[in-house]
């Protein structure tokens, strides 16, 4: 068998595992998963080559897992980044790690010591990386905040101003929605990207209080959760505006997607993302992608509800533990903040009692 059948015969594992197979996953991993498992073989085996072995000597996966291969592997990798690991490097050993354990089936030494591997490299990072903490920084000026809050209105404002290009004038309004809905309804940029008028969203309700509800089924999410967003009535508006006024702008086929390509399938995540960061950067001056919005969302509500992690688990769709993980460093602030109005409030209610004076004897 040559290395690519064996990686062929892995990644089908995965994609479509045997439910009677008490070693295989527990259910078929995602497209692009099973993608990223690829790149992750393909690195190491380059990194193999780079390294001064013999391309014709990896003939199997088994030979990315031998200890010493494995240990050549990854120095070479990290020789791009001063000889240090980073967070990526050590998912790649955990992802070849998996592979000793449950395709090429290595003893239990041999499996321990290449996790032993792992954990060495192993950055621990908890919560959110250094760049986007640094991004989130900009947000702790009320000023800046505000802007991105009011972001949509005034994107909206700005693409009815006379002389701007149509096209130009549907691009500022699909920011607009985009901004929008990740701002109430936090989902991830694949999915924001890929949203469709036939599949994921329906309106309920009349007039005033019309309102559009963003429904994905699990198998089209990263961490397999159904997704179940309601849009207020002001948000279902603002897509109602960009569905009649913009999208027709925007389109060029018949198209089922919210935010439709120029061949009739759906806005590519990069593209959306890059109008994203692009239109933020231009009306704001902050550098915002659209992955960091659910960084914004629990910063958002740790302002107003400090320590109620169970709301942002429902609307991030996340473990109780991982959003408690993740988000535990905007309570910081928050609380001290909530726990200094309280002193505010002592102050108000309580004030000091006036001593009598006493009298003097006579």
């Amino acid at each position: 068998m040559s290395f690519q059948a064996d990686v062929d015969n892995w990644l089908n594992r995965l994609a479509h595992p045997d439910p009677l197979d008490a070693d295989g996953p527990l259910r078929p991993l995602r497209p692009d998963t099973i993608k990223h498992r690829r790149d992750q073989i393909q690195q190491m085996a380059s990194a193999l080559v780079l390294a001064g072995n013999d391309i014709e000597a990896i003939t199997s996966l088994s030979v990315l897992v031998q200890v010493d291969t494995f240990k050549a592997g990854l120095r070479q990798l990290m020789t791009r980044f001063g000889d240090k690991p980073t967070e990526a490097i050590h998912g790649l050993a955990v992802g070849i790690t998996s592979i000793a354990a449950h395709h090429v089936k290595v003893n239990q030494d041999h499996l321990k010591e290449l996790r032993a591997i792992g954990k060495r490299i192993n950055l621990n990072v908890e919560g959110l990386r250094e760049k986007n903490r640094d991004r989130l920084a900009q947000l702790d000026d009320p000023a800046n905040m505000a802007k991105l809050l009011h972001l949509p209105q005034a994107l909206i404002n700005k693409s009815t101003r006379a002389g701007l290009r149509p096209h130009k004038a549907a691009l500022l309004v699909q920011a607009a929605v985009c901004i929008e809905i990740l701002l109430y309804a936090p989902i991830r940029a694949k999915t924001l990207s890929t949203l469709s008028l036939d599949r994921h969203i329906r309106f309920i309700g009349k007039g005033r209080q019309r309102t559009a509800v963003i429904t994905v089924p699990a198998h089209e999410v990263k961490n397999n959760q159904d997704l179940h967003h309601e849009l207020g009535p002001a948000s279902t508006k603002l897509l109602d505006y960009y569905l009649k006024s913009a999208r027709p702008v925007l389109l060029r086929e018949r198209s089922e997607y919210l935010f439709p390509a120029q061949n009739g399938g759906p806005k590519r995540k990069e593209h959306v993302s890059g109008l994203l960061k692009a239109t933020i950067l231009e009306h704001t001056g902050l550098i915002i992608n659209a992955h960091l919005f659910r960084s914004i969302a629990a910063k958002v509500h740790s302002m107003a509800a400090p320590g109620d992690f169970a709301t942002l688990s429902h609307v991030l769709h996340n473990t109780l533990k991982a959003a408690m993980k993740n988000y535990a460093q905007f309570e910081h602030r928050s609380s001290i903040r909530h726990y200094q109005n309280s002193v505010d409030e002592a102050r108000k209610r309580l004030t000091p009692s006036r001593s009598k004076k006493k009298e003097k004897p006579s």
